[in-house]
C-alpha cells in the first residue's frame, strides 16, 4: 500500500517552515516560499498568489481506475461544510472506481472512534478522517495501522497519535505570506507575486497585524508566514513599520470580530492622533476585517480618501468581496473548498494505486507524536482588479451572490 512508485506527475507546493510556538526562531532573509504555482490536479493551475488564472475545478479530467474502499468520517453538525466535502469526495472516489463507506459523526469521539473501528472491521483499504476532537483517536487509529489501513487528515490534523500517514489541508503558511504580500501591494511597495516595485517611501508606512485566536492549531502558521515571513523583513528594510510596536503572537491574536473592534478603536483613539495615519491593517479573516472597518467608519474615516488604510481579509466571504468591491477592503485571499476536496480524493486514489506524490511538506506538520507529510493548497489573493475571473468566472459565487 505505501510502496514507493513512478509517481503521478502532480507536484504540490513545499515552502519555508510554519514554525510551531515553541520554535519561532526568524526564517532567513534569504528564503521564500514557493507557492507561486501549484497544481491540485493535473491540469489545474492556480496562480496562487497573483490570482491571475482562476481555480478550475478539474474532476472530469483524470481517468483514474482505483480499486478498494475508502472509510471517511466527518464531523457533523458543523454546518454545511463538511456535508459537502463528503459528497464531493465520494463522488470523485466512486467516479474513478473506488468503493466509499462514507459515515458523520456526532460531537461525541467516542462516536467517530466507533465508526472508524466498524470500518477497518468491515474490510476498509484506507480512511479519510477529520477529527471531532483532534487527540481523541489513538486507540483506534492503533487498530487501523495495525491492520495495515492507512489513514489521511483531513482538513484538521489527528493529533497525539503516530498513526496518520498524511495531512491534506490549506497552506495556512502561505496564506498568510500571501496576506504580508497583499497589504504592501495596496501600499505600491510590492506586486501580489511578493516582488518590490517602487522605491522605499521617506518614512516608513505605519501598519497593524490583527492575527486569529492564539488557541486554534493553525495560528502559527498564518502568523508567521504574515509577519515573521514578509512584515518583519519589510520593516527591517525601511517600507513599513508596526505603528503601535506590536507584533508578538500574544499582543496580535484576535479571537473574535467584538475584540477586533475594541482593539482597533483603542489604537486609533491612542496612537494614530495628531497626524499620525495608518496605512495598513492585516487580518486573519474578513469577518475580523469587516470590524476593523466598522471602527474606521465610526472614527470619521471614508473609504477612498487618504486616511484610508489598506485593508486585508482572509475567506472570500461575500461580505469581504463586497467590502472590496465597495472600496472599503483591499484583498482577500480565497480558500477555495473544492480544490482540497479533490486535492483530499486525488490523495487517497494515489495511495491506493500504491503511487507516490512528486512533492509534499515533509517537515512542518507535527502532531504532537511524528510529522505528518502533508498536501497543501494554497490560497488565491482577491483585488477588485481580478474578482471578476477568481470569484465569478470560476463559480466560485455568483454576481447576484455578491450583489
Amino acid at each position: 500500500m505505501h510502496a514507493h512508485g513512478r509517481g503521478l506527475g502532480v507536484a504540490f507546493p513545499t515552502h519555508a517552515s510554519a514554525l510551531p510556538p515553541a520554535a519561532l526562531e526568524r526564517i532567513p532573509v534569504r528564503f521564500r516560499p514557493a507557492i507561486a504555482i501549484a497544481t491540485v490536479l493535473t491540469v489545474t493551475m492556480l496562480s496562487a498568489c497573483t490570482g491571475g488564472a482562476e481555480p478550475t475545478p478539474s474532476r472530469t479530467v483524470l481517468d483514474l481506475d482505483v480499486t478498494g474502499t475508502v472509510g471517511i468520517t466527518l464531523p457533523a453538525g458543523e454546518g454545511s461544510r463538511y456535508l459537502e466535502a463528503g459528497s464531493a469526495i465520494e463522488t470523485l472516489l466512486t467516479t474513478w472506481g473506488a468503493t466509499v463507506d462514507l459515515r458523520y459523526s456526532g460531537p461525541d469521539p467516542a462516536d467517530q472512534a466507533d465508526q472508524i473501528t466498524a470500518m477497518v472491521d468491515a474490510g476498509a483499504d484506507l480512511l479519510i478522517v477529520t477529527p471531532v476532537q483532534a487527540d481523541a483517536l489513538a486507540q483506534p487509529l492503533a487498530a487501523a495501522r495495525e491492520a495495515g489501513v492507512p489513514v489521511i487528515a483531513y482538513d484538521r490534523l489527528i493529533r497525539d497519535t503516530p498513526d496518520v500517514d498524511y495531512y491534506v489541508g490549506f497552506d495556512r503558511f502561505g496564506i498568510g505570506v500571501q496576506v504580508g504580500w497583499a497589504a504592501l501591494s495596496g501600499l505600491g511597495l510590492g506586486d501580489l507575486n511578493g516582488d518590490p516595485t517602487g522605491a522605499l517611501p521617506d518614512e516608513p508606512y505605519p501598519l497593524e497585524v490583527f492575527a486569529g485566536d492564539l488557541a486554534a492549531p493553525d495560528f502559527y502558521y498564518g502568523y508567521n508566514g504574515t509577519v515573521r515571513q514578509v512584515l518583519e523583513l519589510s520593516a527591517e528594510q525601511g517600507s513599513t513599520t508596526f505603528g503601535s510596536g506590536q507584533s508578538a503572537p500574544d499582543a496580535v491574536a484576535t479571537t473574535d470580530a467584538r475584540s477586533a473592534a475594541a482593539r482597533m478603536t483603542q489604537l486609533l483613539q491612542t496612537v494614530y492622533t495628531e497626524g499620525v495615519s495608518l496605512r495598513a491593517v492585516t487580518t486573519a479573516g474578513d469577518d475580523i476585517a469587516a470590524a476593523v472597518i466598522a471602527s474606521l467608519r465610526d472614527h470619521g474615516l471614508s473609504p477612498g480618501s487618504d486616511q484610508w488604510p489598506v485593508v486585508v481579509g482572509v475567506g472570500a466571504t461575500t461580505e469581504g468581496l463586497r467590502a472590496i468591491e465597495s472600496g472599503e477592503q483591499y484583498a482577500t485571499i480565497l480558500t477555495d473548498d473544492r480544490l482540497v476536496h479533490e486535492a483530499a480524493a486525488y490523495l487517497a486514489a494515489s495511495v491506493l494505486l500504491g503511487e507516490q506524490l512528486d512533492s509534499l511538506n515533509v517537515k512542518d506538520y507535527d502532531n504532537g507524536a511524528r510529522t505528518v507529510p502533508a498536501l497543501l493548497v494554497p490560497g488565491t489573493i482577491v483585488t477588485a482588479d481580478n474578482l471578476q475571473a477568481t470569484i465569478i468566472d470560476s463559480g466560485y459565487a455568483s454576481r447576484s451572490e455578491i450583489g
